[in-house]
């Protein structure tokens, strides 16, 4: 699964699950919490991330 991403913050990488689900993992770098929006197909869902944290996001 291809991801792209727009800031040297963050680091993300997406999983296609054999099932047909998704999981895209997040990795905040830096000590300052960091926003992102996670798009697809037209939709999508913003958070933030908290320093130095890692984040998964299933659906």
């Amino acid at each position: 699964m291809g991801t792209t991403r727009y800031t040297d913050r963050i680091e993300v990488t997406g999983f296609l699950n054999p099932d047909g689900s998704r999981a895209i993992v997040l990795l905040n770098k830096t000590d300052a919490p960091a926003e992102y929006t996670l798009r697809e197909n037209g939709e999508g869902c913003m958070g933030t991330l908290a320093p130095h944290s890692i984040q998964t996001i299933c659906y």
